[in-house]
């Protein structure tokens, strides 16, 4: 089923890669400002091409949340185009990597492992395509490995594995919506 696990893999790739770029471009307060604005954002995608619709006190009670949070993380904002653009793709891709990290479950049949067997391995592909017009391959390539680094990684490795496998059992037991609060509260 790779082609129609494609869309979520590519949404993923588009999280880590635009989300790292609006970090890079923007100041860690417009960071994270952009991304509470998932929190609409999935509201209106879910609305609009999935015919959603949330109750008057669902979307009431976003609001004290979205800015709650806003106010916790305001500090410097710094502002500048490229940072707007990355934020935007960022807010986009993650929306939709939340939304189809339930609707591909069910689109699929799919069990959380099963769909993160799917979409890790060809996400993973996607990335180290790209993975040449942001970092040096030929310092990764030159990286001195130790034993401590190799445990390093591994470890790095096993908490993604962790991290990704409960948000897909997260959002297939609730909703995209609960899942994107969810993350507001680390």
């Amino acid at each position: 089923p790779v082609r129609r696990v494609l869309p979520i893999a590519a949404a993923f790739c588009g999280y880590v890669v635009f989300n790292n770029l609006s970090l890079l471009y923007n100041s860690v307060c417009i960071y994270q400002l952009s991304k509470i604005c998932n929190t609409p954002a999935i509201v209106l995608i879910e609305q609009v091409f999935y015919d959603k619709r949330k109750s008057r006190a669902v979307l009431l009670s976003l609001i004290p949340t979205c800015l709650g949070v806003a106010v916790a993380v305001f500090s410097e904002p710094t502002l500048n185009a490229a940072g707007v653009v990355w934020a935007l793709l960022a807010i986009v891709s993650n929306s939709l990597y939340t939304i189809w990290g339930q609707t591909k479950q069910r689109e699929l049949g799919a069990e959380p492992m099963q769909l993160l067997l799917y979409q890790a391995p060809l996400a993973g592909v996607m990335l180290m395509a790209v993975l040449p017009a942001f970092e040096s391959v030929k310092e990764l390539v030159a990286f001195p490995w130790t034993w401590m680094a190799a445990r390093w990684v591994f470890g790095t490795c096993v908490l993604g594995f962790g991290v990704n496998f409960s948000f897909f059992l997260g959002v297939s037991r609730t909703s995209p919506l609960t899942m994107n609060l969810l993350g507001h509260l680390k």
